[in-house]
């Protein structure tokens, strides 16, 4: 696994990209709290959850990483860890 770690518009999701078309490596799919933008697929672009889902599997230790950015919700399921996968987080 590969884990991507810089302010938000430092170029994380450019180095993904090519890691993913180039190299194989699959996207980490994240939980967020957020409304589905228009043209994003729950499961693909993240996984959309209630802020309560979300707060459980924080009380159950299932997140290794989360933050709250804008009023939302945003982190990492233990159960999405494999070393094929490529992790952007932001540095907060």
């Amino acid at each position: 696994m590969i884990i991507l770690i810089g302010p938000s518009a430092s170029g994380k999701t450019s180095i993904a990209k090519e890691l993913i078309e180039k190299h194989h490596f699959k996207k980490f799919i994240t939980n967020t709290t957020r409304k589905m933008r228009i043209g994003e697929v729950n499961d693909v672009d993240y996984h959309f959850i209630s802020r309560e889902e979300f707060l459980k599997k924080e009380k159950d230790n299932k997140l290794i990483e989360y933050t709250l950015y804008n009023g939302n919700l945003y982190g990492t399921s233990i159960e999405d860890v494999s070393d094929d996968k490529v992790l952007i987080v932001d540095i907060n």
